[in-house]
């Protein structure tokens, strides 16, 4: 009638005597499904564990410092960023491998035992009801060819009326026999019918149970399928969500920067020290050859011999630069003041003395040298020999 509604489709009522195909084309593509979107869940968790280890470990190798400006805050910003994600990639993965993916397993795990029993059980009461059916197959033929054989022979023997007596007692106990064997094939095929019947009645009984049962757990998959797939829709967004979020914070920082900016701090911060810094450099004055060359390494060892030597060069210099050259420039420079001998004398006897050193009268020939080279032009002329003669007033 228009308006009800056509009966619910079940597997008692559709798929009655054809568990084979059922079990084919439903029961183990739905298990194989099932074991198979675990394994992408489990291997999926792992990649996004691996995933946010490597972003957190990689966040932490840059060493930023956002107080050092707008340009180190958004690259900081992108560190958290990636620090951020990766703990939320780990944190993802958990959530699908304590929730979604122990979850799958233990119904997996659950639903092959029991549908490896029934289909177990199955087999057997189908081969059951198999056999007995078989059976009274087998006997109703033997029942139907001793019935027919006793009935040939006693029409045979009602029939040889003219045969002799001692022939016709042969035929009656043929006949007898032959009763005798169809009552027993009777007797057994009316047991097989029985035990046929209630074989029949056996699988009867037990095939809409094992039918319900298998649309339950197809039901159950189904259902446990769909709500891991809104888990892990929930869970996703909540990951992109939190992704969004971090993005946008970078975003807002990397706007903000301002590179002009930071370089202007930086630079008036560091102004006065660079002024201070900002100190005219010495000329370059002529040294001596043995202070021009290559100084010794200080992890060589020196021979005493050269240690000495060394030491005398050094104590040469410094009598010329600080007691021998000064007294000699103000005796024999050529605008030498009138008293400057007597100014001198002092400073002149204390240097008389000290001559019997080898070193101070070296001192005293490279002040001697220095002074007429500096008459020379050009000035710094290396050869005395090509000196003019001077004259020295105060002599």
């Amino acid at each position: 009638m228009q308006g009800e509604s056509a009966p619910e489709l079940s597997f008692e009522r559709s798929m009655w005597g054809r568990l084979e195909a059922l079990w084919a084309q439903r029961i183990e593509p739905s298990q194989k499904v099932m074991e198979q979107f675990a394994q992408v869940l489990k291997s999926r968790a792992e990649l996004e564990r691996k995933y946010g280890e490597s972003l957190r470990s990689m966040a932490a190798e840059v060493k930023v410092d956002p107080e050092a400006g707008s340009v180190q805050a958004a690259v900081d910003a992108a560190m958290v960023n990636f620090r951020n994600r990766g703990e939320q990639s780990i944190e993802l993965a958990e959530q699908v491998d304590q929730d979604i993916v122990v979850s799958l397993e233990a119904v997996i795990k659950q639903h092959r035992d029991v549908s490896q029993r029934i289909f177990t059980d199955v087999q057997l009461l189908t081969k059951y009801c198999q056999d007995k059916h078989n059976a009274h197959e087998k006997l109703a033929r033997r029942y139907s060819a001793r019935c027919l054989e006793a009935e040939l022979a006693a029409q045979e023997c009602l029939q040889g009326v003219t045969v002799r007596t001692a022939d016709r007692l042969k035929m009656a106990q043929k006949v007898t026999q032959l009763s005798k064997q169809a009552r027993t094939a009777e007797h057994e095929y009316y047991a097989s019918i029985d035990q046929a019947n209630m074989a029949q009645a056996l699988y009867d009984k037990h095939m809409p149970l094992v039918l319900a049962t298998l649309q339950d757990l197809e039901e159950k998959r189904g259902k446990c399928i769909k709500d891991c797939l809104m888990k892990l829709a929930v869970y996703e967004t909540s990951w992109l969500r939190n992704l969004q979020y971090d993005i946008e914070a970078v975003v807002k920082v990397a706007e903000s920067a301002d590179v002009c900016k930071d370089l202007q701090e930086f630079l008036q911060a560091h102004t006065a020290a660079a002024v201070e810094r900002r100190l005219p450099q010495p000329p370059l004055v002529p040294r001596a050859f043995w202070l021009c060359g290559r100084q010794p390494q200080p992890h060589m060892r020196l021979s005493p011999m050269a240690r000495q030597q060394l030491e005398a060069h050094s104590f040469i210099r410094r009598m010329w630069e600080d007691e021998v050259g000064p007294v000699m420039h103000i005796l024999l420079a050529e605008d030498a003041a009138a008293s400057a001998p007597e100014d001198c004398r002092e400073r002149t006897e204390q240097l008389r003395q000290g001559l019997g050193d080898a070193r101070r009268r070296a001192a005293l020939c490279l002040a001697l040298r220095s002074e007429v080279l500096a008459r020379e032009p050009p000035p710094g002329a290396a050869d005395v020999d090509l000196a003019r003669g001077a004259v020295v007033s105060q002599a």
